[in-house]
């Protein structure tokens, strides 16, 4: 029955997309008062993921894309494309990171070409990640699916580097976050371009 929940999930979000760039549709309640009341969609699109999604967390959902003022309206499109940006900003404070720690003159032979795997990993997944964006912004969420795969894949490289050389994570921090805050993106645009 999972899988009929998924297409349902998906058919709404193509019926978002096919919207318009408008976006924010009205869902209206007739209140005590006859009020109108609009929706959160911000809400919905978190409760959607985690429906298809039990690995993504609705409260991380949530707490992640209300960061931006205008998630509380926006529509599945919009949360990607809010996601998305925050991966680029997230994946940009931890390049800061990693290029401070290699300019330390303390770090073992090992620690520094661990460093500089992450340099490299990040540094083109940032790339992967602003060309998702331009792809979300333009309508094209097709694309923007692998490109947001392949950049979801950093942190995982970045850890891996360390422990390939029997090393601790100078970065186990960043590197959980960049992992949720990429997932997030990730899951969303594939969810956004499920074709049933």
């Amino acid at each position: 029955m999972r899988g009929a929940g998924v297409v349902a999930v998906a058919e709404e979000s193509r019926d978002e997309r096919e919207d318009g760039a408008e976006g924010n549709r009205d869902e209206r309640e007739d209140g005590p008062r006859g009020f109108i009341a609009r929706r959160s969609f911000l809400d919905e699109g978190c409760k959607r993921l985690h429906a298809v999604n039990r690995n993504e967390s609705y409260e991380f959902c949530v707490t992640s894309l209300q960061v931006d003022p205008d998630s509380r309206t926006a529509n599945l499109s919009q949360l990607t494309l809010i996601a998305s940006k925050l991966t680029k900003k997230n994946y940009t404070h931890t390049f800061g990171v990693i290029q401070q720690l290699l300019g330390n003159q303390s770090l073992s032979h090992s620690q520094r070409e661990a460093l500089g795997a992450c340099n490299e990993t990040y540094s083109s997944e940032i790339e992967h990640a602003d060309i998702a964006i331009v792809d979300l912004e333009t309508g094209d969420p097709e694309d923007a699916v692998g490109l947001l795969q392949a950049a979801a894949r950093a942190p995982g490289n970045c850890e891996s580097a360390f422990s390939d050389r029997h090393e601790a994570s100078l970065i186990p921090g960043e590197d959980a976050l960049a992992s949720l805050i990429s997932a997030l993106a990730r899951d969303l645009a594939v969810l956004l371009n499920y074709k049933g």
